[in-house]
């Protein structure tokens, strides 16, 4: 009976640590979401201008653990400054592949994010805009609301409420199966 109870407990704790591992990483994928959705100031972006050289779609592909993989795809722009070397513009890739393509072969203005691979917030070419920074909020509220939909999947919620409950009905369990003389016998101190 001793074996059984112990290994009973030893099941209901990682039962119970798994539970609190699974609520910790919901809570850390939810906090990361609404993290995407802060956006830099309109006033502390960067102005760049210069002539759109080249365009390309890239798309990352990174791999998980377990085989998964996760693919980033988005627009490029090789711009040409006036003065300096040749910059690459990032564009998310929400904004439509013929919003991009008008700005190739010709001079384009720009504000940007330095600290975001010079992900482009506000697009004019020849006096139009194509992108505004309205349109980019919008494309990044809505991105974040996704990955918070992801992040709070009501699934891994109820297999974690499982998985606690499990845990510490183990835990109970395993304190009712232990003889009442026994527990007084490990509590009391021998002098």
């Amino acid at each position: 009976m001793e074996k059984l109870t112990g290994y009973l407990q030893q099941c209901a704790w990682s039962l119970l640590l798994a539970g609190l591992l699974l609520v910790c990483a919901v809570g850390y994928a939810h906090y990361k979401a609404e993290d995407k959705q802060a956006v830099i100031a309109k006033e502390e972006l960067t102005v760049a201008a210069g002539e759109v050289i080249k365009g390309a779609e890239i798309t990352v592909e990174t791999r998980g653990r377990r085989g998964r993989s996760k693919a980033e795809r988005y627009f490029e722009l090789t711009v040409r400054p006036d003065i300096g070397a040749d910059q690459k513009w990032r564009i998310e890739p929400q904004v439509a592949r013929a919003t991009v393509e008008k700005t190739i072969g010709r001079r384009a203005q720009a504000k940007l994010d330095p600290s975001e691979g010079n992900l482009v917030y506000v697009l004019a070419s020849e006096g139009e805009f194509l992108l505004t920074y309205g349109q980019m909020l919008k494309i990044i509220q809505n991105y974040a609301q996704v990955q918070k939909a992801n992040s709070s999947d009501p699934l891994v919620l109820a297999l974690a409420a499982l998985l606690l409950g499990l845990g510490l009905a183990g835990i109970w369990l395993r304190r009712s199966l232990d003889p009442p003389d026994s527990r007084e016998f490990k509590n009391t101190q021998i002098d």
